[in-house]
C-alpha cells in the first residue's frame, strides 16, 4: 500500500493524463490554496505506483 490506510476515496478515468503521468515519473501534486504540494516517490518505489494501478485502475 501507498498510505498504510485509505485516505481518499473517488471515481476518476485512470487513462486522464495526470495517473498517467504519476504512472510514468511517480510524483504527483495537488493545490492547497496558493501553494503547490509535490508528493514524490522514494528511490524503488515504482512496484507500489504499479500497485497502485492494479488495485485502481
Amino acid at each position: 500500500m501507498l498510505s498504510g490506510g485509505v485516505i481518499l476515496s473517488a471515481t476518476a478515468d485512470p487513462s486522464h493524463p495526470v495517473f498517467q503521468r504519476f504512472r510514468r515519473v511517480g510524483w504527483i501534486a495537488s493545490w492547497v490554496g496558493d501553494r503547490r504540494e509535490a508528493y514524490a516517490a522514494h528511490a524503488g518505489s515504482e512496484a507500489a505506483v504499479e500497485s497502485f494501478f492494479n488495485a485502481c485502475g
